[in-house]
């Protein structure tokens, strides 16, 4: 006789929204609008909460004590909002300031793993990934489809109207594990590309032209023949890229905001 089966245990779920949760953001911004953080403090977002018990000696009460992420003309910070059951604050706020590495601070993370080889670009690839980036950091959605050739004839992909390209550099590249491989020479015909895109676009301040620098990882085939970009993503994510992964959804609408022209304004659109 079999034992009889164990009694199904239900999945814990995840309670996304919390007694307290709300409250503390209200409050919080409350507290903000009075410049406790200093000017233009906001809350970027609520990162969880835990619980704590206290007594005033003849009953017990659970507090929520909710993390929320603040952005001001101050800093960073970690704010702490302790809410009671009823809804009020529990005394005031705590804050942590947050260190945070500014824009320019970039850490040197590497390429990717188990490749074969490093790749030296040849002036084609080189000349490839500058159409790449033309297309698709400028406004010309037709161009970027043409360049990604698609075999999918319903395929398209949609530029980002975001200015003129000045540099799309090659900051490293390696054979990849996978298509046709010679593992005699360490090499294959798919490629992973490191490519650093800087772009001028028209400054919302005083309409001057500012720069501004892109990273992304490309997947690249026949890297040393006719290259071809088949798909692109963020910086380490160059080995796991799907092919043609990047098609917009559906059926390319009439008007394709990204083939405005006036997405380019001040910066001469998008470089051909």
């Amino acid at each position: 006789m079999s034992n009889p089966p164990d009694a199904s245990k239900p999945a814990p779920a995840t309670d996304l929204d919390p007694a307290g949760r709300v409250e503390s953001w209200a409050l919080t911004e409350q507290w903000l609008a009075k410049g406790a953080l200093g000017a233009d403090a906001r809350i970027v977002s609520w990162n969880g909460q835990s619980h704590a018990t206290v007594s005033d000696g003849s009953k017990d009460m659970t507090l929520s004590v909710n993390t929320l992420i603040v952005d001001s003309a101050a800093g960073w910070w970690r704010v702490r909002t302790t809410v009671t059951p009823d809804g009020r604050l529990s005394g005031w706020p705590s804050v942590e300031r947050l260190g945070l590495a500014v824009a320019d601070d970039r850490g040197d993370t590497g390429m990717w793993k188990d490749t074969l080889g490093q790749l030296t670009a040849s002036d084609m690839l080189d000349t490839t990934v500058r159409k790449w980036a033309d297309a698709f950091m400028g406004s010309d959605s037709d161009m970027l489809t043409v360049l990604v050739n698609d075999p999918d004839p319903n395929a398209w992909y949609r530029a980002q109207g975001l200015g003129k390209v000045t540099a799309a550099t090659i900051d490293g590249g390696a054979y990849l594990d996978k298509g046709n491989v010679d593992r005699n020479e360490r090499r294959s015909d798919r490629a992973a590309l490191r490519v650093t895109v800087t772009v001028a676009h028209a400054d919302a301040g005083d309409g001057s032209a500012a720069q501004s620098q892109y990273s992304y990882d490309l997947l690249v085939a026949d890297p040393d023949g006719t290259p071809r970009i088949l798909a692109w993503g963020a910086p380490g994510t160059g080995a796991t890229l799907r092919e043609h992964g990047n098609r917009a959804p559906g059926a390319r609408p009439a008007h394709d905001a990204s083939s405005d022209t006036s997405a380019s304004a001040g910066t001469g659109g998008a470089a051909k």
